[in-house]
């Protein structure tokens, strides 16, 4: 029978985490580990927030980048005009292509605006 891992210090952290207090849970994370605490799901916690910074989904999951968000931005901003097209049917037609969700294709989207918006302000 395998071993379940339970440590209530880490399940109040990641509860914590997914209700967005993420200076409370780094603060209680400092605190524990300059006093030595170390569970190994404790652990587990503190390197996948070393790895991931703050970058958690909605459930508190560490966000994964969309697959094919830079292609599919470049093919967006090639197709969609918006005095022509509804960018709906852009949406479902790079899709399609794609062999991907519509929802897909627009988080996709998003992330690709967040990161040329990103590289706009860093140029400036």
């Amino acid at each position: 029978m395998a071993k379940i891992e339970f440590c209530a210090i880490t399940v109040e952290l990641n509860s914590r985490i997914k209700e967005g207090e993420y200076e409370f849970a780094r603060r209680e994370i400092v605190k524990l580990l300059e006093q030595g605490y170390s569970s190994r799901p404790f652990l587990r916690l503190v390197s996948t927030l070393i790895m991931d910074g703050k970058s958690y989904d909605q459930k508190g999951r560490p966000a994964k980048v969309p697959l094919r968000w830079y292609e599919i931005g470049e093919l967006y901003e090639e197709m969609h005009k918006p005095a022509e097209r509804n960018s709906g049917q852009v949406i479902d037609q790079i899709a399609d292509k794609f062999g991907m969700s519509s929802r897909s294709v627009q988080r996709s989207l998003k992330y690709f605006q967040e990161m040329m918006a990103a590289a706009d302000s860093a140029e400036s």
